[in-house]
């Protein structure tokens, strides 16, 4: 039996128009199979995950409590894999204000078609205006290395206690025998962060608005 695959399918989804709304999300899951968005257990989704040593604290943003006593299991991991590893988490429940045309967190999207989500980010407070968004690596000077590995090794190892049911059991993922694990090569991630960080994503757009104005 230890032998046997997860129970889950894990579906990684990296979206853009972060300032729109989160335009990349909501397109993806009006263009997805109905069949597939009704058996997404959970979504979690990850902004500004690198500054939060210097934010205080790495915040879970839900817009409800959770009914389903699986997500409310996996919340529960979170928090206590978080402590294992000295990161200071918080939880954050904020209902949806259909009235406001601005979407404060990506996983709202999601919970507007019924899907559970959250969202796990360094940020307190969600956006307040169209352009305020944050993104998974912000500007260099604001991003920690080791903290973003941290929430790596935090998220593969609450996953995977959820995924093989290790509930309240110790199991890290980062320390098993393979001698290649992500979290692990600290100078791949300097590296990807460098090229990430080099210029804004939104500033990126207006430069090449700019370049197309002048042809």
């Amino acid at each position: 039996e230890q032998k046997l695959p997860g129970g889950y399918n894990i579906v990684l989804l990296l979206s853009a128009a972060g300032h729109l709304n989160f335009a990349g999300a909501t397109e993806w899951l009006a263009g997805t199979d109905i069949r597939l968005l009704d058996h997404i257990e959970f979504a979690l989704c990850i902004d500004s995950i690198g500054s939060w040593e210097e934010t205080g604290s790495l915040n879970l943003h839900i817009s409800r409590p959770p009914k389903e006593e699986r997500v409310g299991m996996f919340f529960d991991e979170l928090e206590s894999t978080a402590k294992s590893l000295n990161i200071p988490f918080e939880t954050s429940h904020k209902k949806i204000n259909v009235s406001n045309p601005v979407v404060a967190w990506e996983h709202e999207q999601f919970s507007k078609r019924k899907i559970p989500a959250a969202t796990l980010s360094a940020k307190k407070l969600g956006r307040t205006h169209l352009f305020d968004a944050g993104r998974i690596g912000d500007r260099k000077p604001t991003i920690s290395t080791d903290a973003v590995v941290k929430v790596i090794k935090l998220i593969g190892d609450s996953l995977a206690k959820h995924i093989y049911n290790f509930h309240g059991k110790p199991m890290e993922v980062s320390q098993t025998g393979t001698s290649i694990t992500f979290w692990n090569q600290s100078l791949k991630l300097v590296g990807l962060k460098l090229v990430i960080c080099l210029v804004p994503r939104f500033l990126e757009r207006v430069a090449a608005c700019k370049l197309m104005s002048h042809m």
